[in-house]
């Protein structure tokens, strides 16, 4: 609360002075913040915790979620529905009509697949000849085959060439067995990914 206080003075310098108390009312203004958790999920998990982290005791939160959605609840949960990157708003009032607002981003990323074949039939009928691992937004694509004695009988740095059974750069056709792959792939969120395991060679 402030106080006023007038002064007036004539053109023969007589003055008077009028002073309220109390007159001018103030009001805090909120301060908005929130946290969502988490700020990066893929589209598998695309659940977002928002919690409020404001000031100023607000009485109402008014959230939007870059989308025709949103919600008045103080820590909403929301599931996006696609993949993207969206900004999330959130206004709030406290008691007295006062308003604030923040906005942070949201990304909801593609799931990342790497789909493998267990065993595969060298035999060149057109069926199942070639061990290629196949997926999306693959680079800095490296995949290794080696026998079960560590030796090493194939390498590819070219997602569209698979192992045809042979050893590397030759056309020495390797015996059935179980063999071990090695692959390193670096996703299209810079993030490095990396698969082992075993595929059968069946002639």
């Amino acid at each position: 609360m402030y106080d006023v206080t007038l002064t007036v003075t004539s053109n023969q310098n007589c003055s008077t002075t009028l002073t309220r108390s109390d007159f001018i009312t103030v009001n805090p203004n909120p301060v908005a913040e929130f946290a969502a958790n988490p700020v990066w999920t893929q589209i598998i998990s695309p659940e977002v915790t928002f919690t409020d982290l404001s000031s100023g005791a607000p009485v109402s939160w008014d959230w939007h979620f870059g989308l025709d959605y949103g919600s008045s609840e103080q820590n909403p949960v929301f599931s996006f529905p696609d993949t993207g990157t969206y900004t999330v708003t959130l206004v709030i009032t406290n008691q007295f009509g006062c308003t604030d607002r923040v906005q942070h981003t949201v990304v909801i990323a593609p799931y990342f697949t790497l789909y493998i074949p267990n065993a595969f039939t060298p035999d060149d009928n057109g069926v199942n000849d070639i061990f290629m691992p196949k997926g999306m937004y693959l680079r800095n694509y490296q995949l290794r085959i080696f026998s079960r004695w560590g030796n090493q009988v194939f390498e590819s740095f070219d997602p569209l060439i698979g192992w045809n059974g042979k050893v590397r750069n030759t056309e020495l056709e390797i015996k059935p067995d179980v063999y071990v792959y090695s692959i390193q792939v670096i996703d299209d969120h810079n993030r490095v990914q990396d698969f082992k395991g075993t595929v059968t060679l069946v002639r």
